[in-house]
């Protein structure tokens, strides 16, 4: 199939047939292709939904004939068949060329098919939905959630009539935000360099063929890594493992030997004279003879007698 451009009408030629199918107008065309980069968009969005991703129940294991009929459009229960049957014929006969020719027609619609799922990285510029909710926003959020607890822990009983507005404003200054989103950013920035340094690099047409990070990946870069308490480590495994299952790696104890290893190294240099170690600072000395110096040259080139008689008409 391609497209003839005719003046202002798109015209959908097929080669086998050698003859046009359809005229489409130039402004039809224009609005399926919105439509197409909206759903691309949405798909795109729903991917990058944690939440969604997290609460989707995992997909069963399907069999070979739930793939290949699946692929067909045939419905699930009609095309399951025990594999029993097979041995059941008495004589295998010879695949017919409509057989032949249906099963390639199948596999290159199940390639075409998984093909279509594929989602181009890096994203295109529409394909990306704005959020409505900035970073910021989730900062102060998390900020003012977190003063709340630790307010409420300390004296229960106060401030249970003071407005949310008027709390979040009274408890979170611009400056502090500010600070607090900064810290935030570079904090998750470093988490991410850690993430990408651990994928193998590849060709664009390769991509599709890496394994995706899983949560547990995660959890062991950034447990290494030290980048994180290995408190917060064990909570947030706690958390995954409810929704995923018990997990057999171990990253809240690889998390405490990194940094009982950092505070041995600590210790360790703690203890020796590592000043030749430091960035040597400028000499406040030196500078101010150097100083010195140059004023006592301009002096003497400003008393020479040769200047008193060019001066002299």
């Amino acid at each position: 199939m391609d497209w003839k451009v005719m003046g202002t009408n798109c015209i959908l030629r097929s080669p086998a047939m050698g003859k046009s199918r359809k005229s489409v107008p130039a402004a039809l065309h224009s609005e399926l292709s919105e439509y197409a980069l909206l759903l691309r968009a949405l798909r795109t969005s729903d991917t990058l939904d944690l939440t969604s991703q997290l609460t989707k129940a995992l997909p069963q294991p399907s069999t070979f004939y739930e793939r290949v009929n699946g692929a067909d459009g045939d419905d699930g229960e009609e095309g399951i068949r025990p594999t029993v049957s097979a041995s059941r014929e008495d004589t295998p006969s010879a695949p017919s060329a409509s057989k032949l020719k249906g099963s390639s027609r199948r596999s290159s619609s199940r390639k075409s098919k998984d093909k279509d799922n594929w989602t181009r990285w890096p994203l295109l510029e529409g394909y990306v939905h704005a959020p409505e909710f900035g970073f910021q926003d989730e900062i102060e959020m998390i900020a003012s959630e977190a003063l709340k607890l630790q307010q409420s822990q300390e004296d229960p009983d106060g401030d249970d009539h003071l407005p949310e507005e008027d709390y979040i404003e009274s408890r979170l200054p611009q400056s502090l935000l500010d600070s607090l989103t900064l810290a935030s950013s570079t904090h998750l920035s470093q988490i991410l360099a850690a993430l990408a340094a651990h994928v193998p690099l590849a060709e664009k047409s390769m991509q599709n063929r890496i394994k995706p990070i899983g949560w547990e990946g995660v959890l062991d870069i950034v447990a290494v890594s030290g980048l994180v308490d290995p408190k917060i480590v064990e909570v947030v495994q706690h958390r995954m493992e409810r929704l995923y299952g018990l997990s057999e790696r171990h990253s809240v104890s690889r998390a405490q030997s990194s940094l009982s290893t950092k505070r041995t190294l600590d210790d360790f240099i703690s203890l020796h004279d590592m000043s030749f170690l430091a960035v040597p600072e400028p000499s406040v000395h030196a500078s101010s003879l150097k100083r010195k110096k140059r004023k006592k040259r301009k002096e003497e080139i400003d008393n020479e007698p040769g200047d008193e008689h060019q001066q002299d008409p």
